[in-house]
């Protein structure tokens, strides 16, 4: 399953960016009756499609900026932890 997903992050100068990523999520590869793995698990992924500040800009983030939006978007995909 890829759906679509939106979070906010702050960057290295503590602005506000919105991030937009496609997440999957993982799956289970094909079982046979006895429960013998036939194909391989698909794994969860995350791809940051882009990223832009208060004024719309299209931002190109560096490793450490990417790494925190990604964690945004993981977390919203989980949602709200008690």
């Amino acid at each position: 399953m890829t759906f679509t997903i939106n979070a906010s992050v702050f960057d290295d100068s503590d602005d506000l960016i919105e991030v937009t990523g496609e997440a999957t999520l993982p799956s289970r590869g094909k079982r046979d009756e006895y429960g013998v793995q036939m194909e391989p698990d698909d794994p969860a992924e995350m791809e940051l499609l882009n990223a832009v500040d208060s004024s719309g800009n299209t931002l190109n983030l560096n490793p450490a900026e990417t790494q925190r939006a990604i964690e945004a978007l993981w977390e919203a995909v989980e949602g709200p932890q008690d």
